[in-house]
């Protein structure tokens, strides 16, 4: 069974996602966090949801912002807000399952860290963004003519102050990641977040670290997105 879901936030917005029911009646459940302009429905999130769900585990995964009613707007959100929200949305299935997990991909790793990981079993992040200010300021620059910082991907996206702010005043994101109270597993791609590895080096719960050598950083191609899963579920049963 899969259903939409809409999920209210303290400061009265809403969280829309798909919840996903496993082929058999669960107690556990995988929720997932897209990254840095994405969206639930990405292919790793879309497929992972059904992997999922033929393991057993009930999948929610949810958009941090979109275009429906009264749901966030990408410009004037930030990774705290993320982290917030995440935590709305584990608390929302709290009393409904014994055992919740995280996963994120890219910037969803930063705002699965600023999130309430008491609240969880076990997370995976796959090919996470590790926030270093100096590369930040470097990658995200501010156009003039806009008035705004942009990222370039083929297109300007523009990037709200408050995300901006956040981010560019986070100078020792290693601390926050020494917070994170859960057993993690890192997933990093052949080919992708050259700095992911550096979790391991402020992580102080359980801690994993695996590359999958032929993945690019949205695991494009059906090995490595294979790969991916098999990882993550090996770790999220371990807990």
């Amino acid at each position: 069974m899969e259903k939409e879901i809409k999920i209210k936030t303290k400061d009265k917005k809403l969280i829309y996602g798909t919840f996903l029911e496993g082929r058999k009646s669960s107690t556990r459940l995988v929720i997932f966090c897209h990254g840095f302009t994405g969206n639930s429905n990405e292919h790793i999130l879309f497929n992972g949801a059904s992997f999922f769900s033929e393991k057993g585990y009930d999948t929610f995964r949810f958009d941090l912002y979109g275009g429906h009613k009264n749901a966030r707007h990408f410009e004037t959100t930030s990774l705290a807000l993320h982290g917030r929200d995440i935590t709305t949305v584990v608390s929302h299935f709290k009393k409904q399952y014994k055992k919740i997990y995280l996963v994120g991909h890219s910037f969803g790793g930063p705002s699965i860290v600023l999130a309430d990981t008491k609240l969880v079993d076990a997370i995976v992040l796959w090919d996470p963004s590790f926030i270093l200010f100096k590369e930040e300021k470097k990658d995200l620059p501010r156009d003039k003519e806009l008035d705004f910082h942009v990222t370039n991907w083929g297109m300007r996206i523009i990037i709200g102050d408050r995300f901006i702010e956040q981010l560019f005043s986070m100078t020792d994101y290693g601390t926050s990641v020494a917070s994170v109270v859960r057993p993690t597993k890192v997933i990093v791609a052949g080919t992708g977040n050259k700095n992911a590895r550096q979790y391991m080096d402020h992580l102080k719960a359980p801690k994993s670290f695996i590359r999958v050598p032929n993945a690019d950083h949205c695991f494009n191609n059906h090995k490595a997105e294979k790969r991916l899963f098999e990882e993550t579920y090996e770790w999220i049963k371990k807990w």
